[in-house]
């Protein structure tokens, strides 16, 4: 079995190990690293809510069940040391928001945390959701738990395809709405297969037919209108927002 190392454990090993080179400054970066990785643990395991309710902290912003970490609850968590009474109250310097906010590295591994802390609670939640779609199907007869169980795959590989969209969405620079022509000038506008191959071009068009079929979406309680993917019903959240689409439409050449 292969053992997946966690990105934030990577950033981390490899700021103390050259946080080691930096001579007389090195025990100063060290304290920082430490003092990061001890508030990220604390913040995200509970203990920062337990030590803000055991001070008489009147708005205890710490999470306490549901995973969150942010620069401001990590400067937080520092003043929350600073006030306390133990004896390395005054060890608490840092880091603040401001400071992890301007330093690549800091900010690299608190962003890590934040993202395995989240994959770790949607991982449990899925297991939760899967026992109890199992525990639904074993009470239908045999022929139909075939069938459900091949929709409810559809439905995953669907998903996932729909997450990684939004994903790659999120990591594109701004791109104007004018510059997402589908049918540019020549000279004027690269075409998305000057920008990809034609193989993921024709799987964002393939997406994008899906994301636009009512009858595709309705199994899923979701629905295309006025240009974004939203539920079906009530609150009527939105999945994906019209400019999102606008990107994917864009990107697979084809209108929107």
């Amino acid at each position: 079995m292969t053992l997946v190392v966690p990105q934030s454990k990577i950033i981390i090993d490899r700021m103390r190990m050259e946080a080691g080179a930096k001579g007389r400054y090195a025990s100063v970066r060290l304290g920082t690293i430490g003092r990061l990785e001890r508030a990220c643990n604390d913040i995200l395991s509970g203990k920062a809510y337990q030590m803000a309710e055991s001070q008489g902290y009147a708005r205890n912003d710490f999470p306490n069940a549901r995973p969150k970490l942010t620069y401001s609850l990590i400067d937080r968590y520092v003043k929350l040391r600073q006030r306390s009474a133990s004896p390395d109250c005054a060890e608490w310097t840092g880091p603040t928001a401001a400071v992890i906010s301007r330093d690549k590295d800091l900010k690299a591994y608190v962003d890590a945390r934040r993202v395995e802390a989240f994959a770790t609670q949607n991982r449990r939640a899925r297991s939760n959701t899967a026992r109890t779609l199992e525990e639904i199907i074993a009470k239908l007869p045999i022929d139909d738990r075939y069938i459900i169980r091949a929709e409810i795959e559809k439905g995953r590989s669907w998903k996932n395809e729909l997450d990684l969209a939004r994903e790659f969405s999120k990591r594109m620079q701004p791109v104007r709405l004018d510059d997402l022509n589908p049918l540019p000038n020549v000279g004027q506008r690269a075409s998305s297969s000057e920008m990809f191959g034609s193989d993921e071009a024709e799987l964002l068009r393939r997406l994008l037919v899906r994301l636009k079929n009512v009858q595709y979406l309705e199994p899923f309680g979701l629905n295309y209108s006025n240009g974004s993917l939203k539920m079906s019903f009530s609150p009527g959240r939105i999945l994906i927002a019209g400019d999102e689409l606008a990107v994917i439409a864009g990107l697979a050449g084809v209108p929107l």
